[in-house]
């Protein structure tokens, strides 16, 4: 392999002070100094001989980005050799050190009219763009290594959004389940109480009903059992309060009838009731008091059977408000769609 004898480089910046027709300057700098400013016209070449310059490239929105670092031995301002276009880059010490500095025209003349400064000068240029080329070669594996890095990077983030995804939708479906688990929950609380009142309503009728095969009533008797019935399928519910202090009121006055039944005649309309006690008070035998106790029957009856109107109407009212619920993005039937 042939290679490129390069001189010690101070043996270079001495010979190139040497000659006059190189305009050289020996220039100090400042660690943190600016150099060469990017935009900016910038007519010299320079060789760094002592410290390190750090390069930057700005992007559209200013922000700067290092893209590299001069070392000793390497040219500032190489890239504006052949151009003459304003500086690509800013430079900036990153220690103190010296540069040999020479205008840009005077280098390319020297470079090409004098064998001797050719030598000097030549191989140091052509290490510098093997240097460079270097590091583009570099830079492209480093960009190739971390596309395939972005591509692996991306794939798993989309791997652990479909993940995400999968598990917002299992936790959405829980919540629903959740949810529905409630409302059916909910629908058969309210649905029991009055499926309930049902259940007894017609076991008392179904009760009360057998009585009345074995032992019919009397035929002068309809008219009043009638109007018990009535009654009781008109009753309005009473305060707990006023219940009880109707019941006091008939303890005194019917001792030897039962507080179950007692406690029926409480929710019997005083007019009503006072007209029926006044009946059977009136002439107490024993068949006014087995229809005292018929007519209390017959006004639990008419109670049991407003009682099955008003569970019936509740559950009723829970299956319409069902109807109406529609799910999202159905259109209810009758409305812009056929049945």
């Amino acid at each position: 392999m042939v290679t490129i004898p390069i001189r010690p480089l101070e043996k270079i910046r001495n010979a190139l002070a040497s000659m006059p027709e190189t305009e050289s300057v020996d220039v100090p700098f400042a660690a943190g100094e600016v150099l060469m400013r990017e935009g900016e016209r910038h007519d010299h070449i320079s060789l760094v001989i002592q410290g390190e310059i750090d390069l930057f490239k700005h992007n559209a929105e200013g922000e700067a980005f290092a893209v590299g670092t001069l070392r000793p031995g390497q040219f500032l301002g190489l890239l504006l050799l052949s151009s003459g276009d304003t500086s690509f880059l800013t430079a900036r010490a990153r220690t103190a050190g010296r540069m040999l500095s020479m205008p840009r025209n005077t280098f390319l003349l020297l470079l090409y009219n004098l064998p001797g400064f050719n030598q000097m000068v030549g191989p140091l240029l052509l290490g510098n763009l093997v240097s460079r080329y270097r590091r583009v070669v570099e830079l492209h594996v480093e960009v190739a290594q971390l596309s395939q890095e972005l591509a692996a990077e991306k794939r798993q983030l989309q791997a652990t959004i479909q993940q995400l995804e999968a598990t917002r939708n299992r936790l959405i479906q829980q919540e629903k389940m959740a949810t529905l688990g409630q409302l059916v929950a909910g629908i058969a609380h309210e649905i029991n109480n009055p499926i309930a009142s049902l259940s007894r309503a017609a076991d008392s009728i179904e009760t009360g009903l057998q009585k009345w095969f074995v032992t019919p009533p009397r035929a002068a008797d309809l008219a009043l059992l009638r109007q018990a019935f009535l009654e009781g399928l008109n009753r309005q519910p009473l305060q707990t309060e006023v219940q009880r202090e109707r019941l006091a009121q008939l303890e005194p006055r019917f001792p030897d009838l039962p507080r179950p039944l007692l406690r029926s005649l409480a929710q019997v309309e005083p007019a009503v009731f006072e007209e029926l006690a006044y009946y059977v008070i009136s002439n107490p035998t024993v068949e006014r008091k087995d229809l005292l106790r018929r007519w209390v029957e017959v006004f639990e009856v008419g109670t049991l059977v407003r009682t099955i109107r008003v569970a019936s109407g509740r559950i009723g009212s829970i299956v319409r408000s069902l109807k109406g619920v529609q799910p999202a993005g159905q259109v209810p039937r009758g409305r812009g769609g056929s049945a």
